[in-house]
């Protein structure tokens, strides 16, 4: 598509004063695919064109939901082979997507209960607990609206629809927001696996060499899931005992 001028893409996407309510992007009523970058975040030069060439070439696989510019992983904890790989994670603070994708998105996550109650969602990460626990607990807050959000449904989207997010080689996204009054949610200092991460300063080589295939690197996830979701995730606590709650079919 053509490039959105800066002011066009203001105009194209609405916001309330709560974050929780950013989550239509009007830009799609016009435009097949665009890229979002949030206003703490500085992206590197390359992540937009990164981005352009991903969503060019994966147009038309549905498989396929967005194009990441961050990866949060460390290299020395997991590095990708080649120039991205595919995962089932989902990193909002620069990225990209297409209005194939977006008109998946459903703010209410109406499917929740039957999602839920099958235990669809209990084999996350190969069934361990520590990872499927905090969104079960998540999906379960949004559905009956104690969490006032719009990042958890785009999730929940992309995994109910067996999606794929890309993810670069290298992190192109650097979040300016952490240990900062204004900030909505990253008023903390910034974690140490984001430290070790913005360290590197390693950068996207052009021309990109294409992948033949379309498959989850679970080797990537499993990686990530324990190297960065561990700081957040736990089997204590009151996350914990609200998933046991809902698996045996009743609240606490």
């Amino acid at each position: 598509g053509e490039t959105i001028d800066l002011i066009d893409t203001f105009r194209y996407s609405p916001f309330d004063e709560k974050i929780g309510q950013f989550y239509y992007f009007g830009v799609f009523e016009k435009e097949e695919y665009a890229i979002i970058l949030e206003d703490d975040c500085l992206p590197k030069q390359s992540f937009f064109r990164f981005a352009e060439e991903m969503l060019i070439r994966y147009k038309d696989f549905s498989q396929v939901m967005a194009v990441a510019g961050s990866n949060l992983l460390p290299i020395s904890d997991y590095e990708i082979t080649g120039d991205y790989t595919f995962s089932s994670n989902v990193f909002i603070w620069g990225w990209a997507t297409w209005a194939r994708a977006w008109k998946l998105y459903d703010i209410e996550i109406k499917t929740w209960p039957e999602v839920r109650d099958q235990h669809l969602l209990d084999t996350l990460n190969d069934g361990d607990m520590r990872y499927s626990v905090e969104w079960v607990s998540g999906f379960e807050d949004v559905y009956n609206g104690r969490l006032d959000t719009w990042d958890y449904q785009w999730y929940y989207s992309i995994l109910t629809h067996s999606g794929l997010t890309i993810v670069p080689k290298y992190n192109l996204i650097e979040n300016l927001g952490f240990s900062v009054e204004e900030a909505t949610h990253t008023t903390d200092t910034i974690p140490e696996y984001l430290q070790n991460v913005y360290k590197v300063d390693n950068d996207i080589e052009f021309p990109i060499k294409m992948k033949d295939y379309i498959i989850r690197d679970q080797k990537y996830d499993k990686a990530y899931d324990y190297a960065v979701m561990k700081v957040e995730y736990s089997l204590k606590g009151r996350a914990y005992r609200k998933y046991l709650a809902l698996r045996e079919g009743k609240r606490k």
